[in-house]
């Protein structure tokens, strides 16, 4: 992620983080006090709505009480009861006057037996029986027929005795939704009267009330209160959606401060960027200059101070490498006109020899004889000296016979204990370079292996054998041998275990064996010896047998 990205991100998240906490922790305080602020409410509008079906209980109640007041001290009752015709009309319409005067909905006067003497809702009810309404010191719900249909009403009765009859008087106030609306004093709680067999609504319900029903069958109706609307999940919506504005409005402000920090912050880190990608080891002069005084500028100091000091240790790192190289090439010099020189001392060595004996007349044919060597030798170490002219030693294209240049190499190092084997069908086989390569390469292996065998003993074989392609030339010897780590070490430029020695000769044979698209592969062990094989391309066009 880049460093504007992580900036956004962490002004988003400083900025909505707070503010998403302090809207919950407010909305979550808010409603437990609202929620207990319902419940106070709801247990007020349940005592309210109890209290008002009482009191409208206990009113009818009183106004039965004068009702039958009213019937005991009219004298028309009394006749009616006794059979006079002209009462008995008045007892008949007598209902319908004293429920409407005493503010009843239903009304209807019974004798003992249950037969109807007076009826609000209907006439005709005169003489018949129907059930009377029970007695009861609350309130109970009765079902009255109207011309309508049945209805509930909220019912009470009454007793008077007149002219020794006793008469059983039932009144109510009718329960519609009207009335039952006008029971709760808080807007947002509803009542309903629920009677058996009506289907329950899904609805929160705050209470039931249950009252005694009257009627067939009888049981149980419920006034049920529920909350039309609730003002916690109306406050819990409201914050909802501010709460949502907000943290889009919050998330909107911290997105474009962060892109306008981002920028004015990444502008200085990019131009820095920038300059310190042109720096190179041949370009340390890169301005970092800056003036400013905070973090950024420190940091171009920095980078200037860090360019300053890699300008400097590039000039002590080349003129080291000038120096080392110096010292690399002299010692290679110095390997390779050793290498060149032996076999001109061994010939020299050997001429001195007849010349101070007494077979002087044979120095004439020696020297015939070593001639070639001289001869090779000097134009080895002029052929050096060419490519030391060029500062880098160079094999030069051309074919050499291996048996040749090994025997040749053999007779310059002059030593018995070493021992060549060379097959039949080798003996004319020649490879793609020249001659002093070759014989380099051979003289080193040698040398090496003699110098490996302890005090002047053990021996070295030499031996060629090839394929198609390729020519194999080996070297064994039963020398000391190497462990793994030292013939590692080995092929290392100026790695050497002997005290005159110039670590340049593994390293020289492997350099020369690379160049002429060969391959060297070495065994060792110590105590067991060592075993060197060079392979070379094969020069099929110069094969040829002596």
């Amino acid at each position: 992620m880049t460093f504007r990205g992580r900036l956004i991100l962490s002004l988003l998240v400083a900025a909505l983080v707070p503010l998403l906490v302090f809207a919950l922790g407010v909305r979550r305080e808010l409603s437990v006090r609202l929620e207990r602020g319902e419940e106070a409410a709801n247990r007020q509008a349940v005592a309210h709505v109890h209290k008002s079906l009482s009191d409208e209980s206990a009113a009818i109640e009183s106004r039965l009480q004068v009702i039958a007041r009213d019937l005991a001290q009219d004298p028309r009752t009394v006749r009616a009861l006794a059979g006079d015709a002209s009462a008995r009309r008045w007892l008949i319409d007598y209902g319908a006057g004293a429920a409407s005067t005493a503010g009843l909905d239903a009304l209807m006067v019974q004798d003992s037996a249950g037969t109807v003497l007076s009826s609000s809702q209907f006439r005709n009810l005169y003489g018949r029986q129907e059930p009377r309404l029970p007695q009861r010191d609350s309130a109970q719900v009765w079902l009255v027929r109207t011309p309508r249909g049945t209805a509930p009403a909220l019912g009470r009765t009454a007793q008077v005795t007149v002219a020794g009859q006793m008469l059983l008087l039932s009144g109510g106030i009718m329960l519609d939704s009207a009335w039952l609306g006008s029971l709760s004093a808080d807007t947002s709680i509803s009542v309903a009267l629920r009677l058996p067999g009506d289907s329950a609504p899904a609805r929160t319900e705050i209470a039931n009330l249950a009252l005694p029903l009257a009627g067939v069958g009888g049981g149980v109706a419920d006034i049920v209160l529920w909350r039309r609307s609730s003002n916690v999940a109306a406050l819990r919506n409201g914050i909802s959606q501010r709460l949502a504005t907000a943290l889009a409005l919050s998330g909107i402000i911290a997105a474009a401060l962060a892109l306008l920090l981002g920028a004015r912050m990444s502008r200085p880190l990019r131009n820095l960027t920038e300059r310190a990608e042109r720096v190179d080891i041949d370009h340390l002069d890169e301005d970092f200059a800056s003036g400013r005084g905070d973090e950024i500028g420190r940091l171009s100091t920095a980078l200037g101070a860090m360019q300053h000091r890699l300008g400097r240790s590039v000039a002590q790192l080349r003129d080291a490498e000038r120096r080392a190289a110096t010292g690399d090439l002299a010692r290679q010099v110095n390997h390779d006109i050793k290498n060149g020189l032996a076999p001109i001392r061994n010939v020299l060595r050997h001429l001195s020899e007849l010349a101070g004996g007494e077979d002087a007349a044979a120095l004439q044919e020696v020297y015939r004889e070593r001639e070639s060597t001289l001869t090779a030798s000097v134009a080895h170490l002029e052929e050096m000296a060419r490519n030391y002219a060029q500062l880098s030693p160079r094999t030069s294209g051309g074919h050499a016979r291996v048996a040749g240049a090994l025997r040749e190499v053999v007779r310059d190092i002059d030593d018995a204990r070493i021992s060549v084997e060379i097959g039949g069908d080798a003996a004319g086989v020649a490879v793609a370079a020249d001659a002093a390569t070759l014989r380099r390469i051979l003289h080193n292996l040698l040398s090496n292996a003699i110098e490996s065998l302890p005090d002047h003993t053990g021996s070295v074989t030499a031996g060629i054998e090839h394929g198609p392609e390729t020519v194999t030339i080996s070297i064994t010897d039963t020398g000391r041998g190497m462990s793994a780590a030292e013939l590692d070490g080995a092929f290392r430029d100026f790695h050497t275990t002997k005290e005159s020695g110039t670590g340049l000769g593994l390293s020289s044979v492997r350099r020369l064996v690379m160049e002429l698209n060969g391959s060297l592969r070495a065994s060792s062990s110590p105590g067991a010896g060592s075993r060197f094989e060079v392979s070379l391309p094969r020069s099929l066009t110069r094969d040829s047998h002596p």
